[in-house]
This record gives structure tokens, C-alpha cells and sequence, in this order.
């Protein structure tokens, strides 16, 4: 665990996320947690945290959002997290430690494809306020959120199909689509569902329900309930995909 923490020695940094407006909801973070992993990271991988519900109370964000990195492997993976100030001050993790609540999905799906050849693409954001980054070489974090992703199969996106898994099912049931992780994941601790559920349109489910699998890609940089097109997930190398079979 870190070293006990004093609130009033926290000084609050405004983090820029650069190449979007996070929602008009500001970000800020402690000097001892830019100690822990640099300006330049934050910087860089606050464009993918999403100020949704607080990691603390579960309440929305709206104004601002404060972040802390709880250390998960030495000082060598980091998890980011949003939380109220009041609630959580920016920080490292406690002497006392601390409890997450598992981070809000974002999902959505649609059919591409001519008639009788339709395929369905499924896009989710499985982390929208938490963020697993990692030091790498020279000292710079990435992004490591979607490790657990490829060690199931999936492949960085590149606009061709990326083969099939059966780490993972999906699951057709009426208007209601489930996509669940069905295999081991020894070693990854980080709070993420293994199971999602969308609401499908009649359309849409008719379509489905012709084809045998469904196209699955993870993304951490959008929210894809806020998409208009899905396919951009699928020609994106930080994104990973895999073809799913689907049940009914």
C-alpha cells in the first residue's frame, strides 16, 4: 500500500486532455499523483477517461472530476480512476487501501453488410472512468486497459476480420444482446464486467439473427453510445476486435 496521505498538502493540477472537450467536466490531479506518473501521462491518456460516475459513491459527474492511481504491480501498473473531490481527493492509494466500484460500459451495436450477408458489430467501451496504464520503455505509460482483451484472443483492429474466439459468446435472446466472457483470465485484477448486455431494434435483431457470430471490438478513446458509426472501431490499431459466436 502507498504511504498515508495528507489532504491539505494536495495541490490540485488541471489536466488537459488534449484533441476533446471531456464533457465540459474538468479534470484535476494531485501533485502526488503526477509524481506517480508524470504530467505527460496524464496529459496523454485523459482523453480516455470519461467523466460518468464517480469510482467512489457511483453518483454522476458533472462539473469536475478528480483523479487517483492506485498502484496494482509495484510502481509499474497504475489504475486511474474519476471520483468527486469530496468523495475521493486526488490521490495514491491509502495506507487503509481503497474500494472501487467496477467502471460504467458503454455499448452499442449495428449491421453492416448486404442482405444475406450481414454482419453484426458490436462495440464497447468496458472501462469509461478507469484506466489501467502501464510504464514501458524509456518511462512512458500506455495504455494497458485492453491487455485482458488480447490475452482472450483479441487483435488490434485493422479493417480486416480478425478471426474467430471461443473465449467469448454472444448470445441473442428476443430484443436483448449478451456479450460475456466465458474463459479464465488468471492474473488480470483490474474491475471490469465480463458480461454486456444492449438493447437491440427489431430491425436489427432480424438481421442479427440470420448470421452464425458477431464482430466484438474493446475500445477505451470513445463512447460508443455516443457513435453514429461503428466501423472507425474496427480500422483502429488502439481498439482490439474478434469474431464472436453468436446463440440464440
Amino acid at each position: 500500500m502507498g504511504a498515508m496521505w495528507n489532504e491539505q498538502d494536495q495541490q490540485l493540477v488541471r489536466i488537459e486532455a488534449h484533441g476533446k472537450k471531456l464533457q465540459d467536466c474538468s479534470l484535476n490531479a494531485s501533485e502526488q499523483v503526477v509524481d506517480l506518473v508524470g504530467q505527460r501521462c496524464l496529459n496523454r491518456w485523459a482523453t480516455n477517461l470519461f467523466p460518468l460516475a464517480c469510482q467512489t459513491c457511483r453518483a454522476p459527474l458533472v462539473e469536475s472530476a478528480d483523479i487517483s492511481a492506485d498502484e496494482l504491480s509495484g510502481r509499474d501498473k497504475v489504475l486511474l480512476s474519476l471520483h468527486h473531490a469530496e468523495c475521493r481527493v486526488s490521490s495514491t492509494t491509502p495506507e487503509e487501501g481503497v474500494d472501487l466500484w467496477a467502471a460504467t460500459t458503454s455499448t452499442a451495436v449495428t449491421v453492416v453488410g448486404d442482405p444475406g450477408d450481414e454482419l453484426a458489430l458490436i462495440v464497447i467501451n468496458p472501462s469509461c472512468e478507469q484506466l489501467l496504464v502501464q510504464k514501458g520503455a524509456f518511462g512512458r505509460w500506455r495504455n494497458a486497459t485492453l491487455d485482458m482483451f488480447i490475452d482472450l484472443g483479441f487483435k488490434a483492429s485493422t479493417g480486416t476480420f480478425p478471426g474467430m474466439t471461443d473465449t467469448v459468446e454472444a448470445q441473442l435472446d428476443g430484443n436483448r444482446m449478451t456479450v460475456k466472457v466465458v474463459a479464465d483470465l488468471p492474473g488480470h485484477t483490474v474491475p471490469v464486467s465480463r458480461s454486456w448486455s444492449l438493447s437491440v431494434e427489431e430491425e436489427t435483431r432480424r438481421k442479427i439473427a440470420r448470421s452464425s457470430y458477431v464482430a466484438v471490438a474493446m475500445t477505451t478513446k470513445t463512447l460508443p453510445t455516443l457513435l453514429s458509426d461503428l466501423t472507425p472501431a474496427f480500422n483502429d490499431p488502439e481498439a482490439v476486435s474478434i469474431g464472436v459466436p453468436l446463440t440464440r
